[in-house]
């Protein structure tokens, strides 16, 4: 299916130019310097949860849309479906290792044979989950936790497609900001103007459209263009 650019890029980059705005705003002289500075700190942690919020929003999205369609459990990938799998039973299979429970494992896994089945691509889509399924603990936008939130559903080479299509290091790229946020969140921020903030948001920007169009190729290829 061709693509069109998501809900969730249209609603992230909006939100990025208000930002930018805001910035553009605090830059003027009359603004103290103590409100610019916190200005231009606001718009840096406020485009990082944007990028946070842009990839919980597709991936919601995706599994609402599979639902609606009515598609069967195996139309999740297998990785997706045992990665869940195995967050679900991880304290059930670390309690028998240490105590050696076999009863209690054995009527634990009985008593939720319904997630062993949808892992085998036996049943539909377990009613109660959202795209958490892929995002659980990964949505803070970390080079780490973008590789593995997108291998989660099968792709292992998200930050080769992110760099051929940025041409230039993806993982440098997202990586640069980060570090900027996180100073600002251990109260050590470098001085920023406002080039430094445009700089940012626009990075932000191009990061989200880069990944708007590589997931609706990841999606489309392997769940049809309707899940879009």
């Amino acid at each position: 299916k061709r693509y069109r650019c998501s809900d969730a890029r249209t609603e992230a980059l909006d939100r990025l130019q208000y930002l930018r705005s805001g910035a553009a705003l605090a830059s003027k002289r009359s603004i103290s310097s103590v409100v610019r500075d916190m200005t231009y700190q606001s718009a840096i942690f406020q485009a990082s949860s944007t990028l946070e919020e842009y990839l919980k929003q597709i991936f919601d999205h995706w599994l609402f849309e599979l639902k609606r369609h009515s598609r069967p459990g195996s139309s999740i990938p297998s990785r997706t479906r045992f990665s869940y799998l195995g967050r679900e039973f991880s304290d059930s299979f670390s309690r028998f290792v240490h105590s050696g429970d076999e009863q209690s494992l054995a009527q634990k896994l009985q008593e939720r044979s319904n997630i062993m089945d949808f892992a085998m691509g036996r049943s539909g889509i377990l009613p109660h989950l959202t795209g958490e399924i892929a995002y659980k603990d990964k949505k803070y936008p970390s080079p780490k936790n973008v590789r593995a939130l997108y291998a989660r559903i099968g792709c292992d080479n998200i930050f080769d497609q992110l760099s051929r299509t940025l041409r230039t290091d993806a993982v440098l790229k997202l990586q640069a900001f980060n570090d900027l946020r996180t100073s600002i969140a251990h109260g050590t921020p470098p001085s920023l103007t406002l080039i430094d903030v445009r700089q940012n948001l626009d990075d932000v920007a191009t990061i989200i459209k880069a990944l708007d169009k590589i997931s609706h190729r990841e999606f489309s290829r392997d769940f049809g263009g309707g899940v879009w």
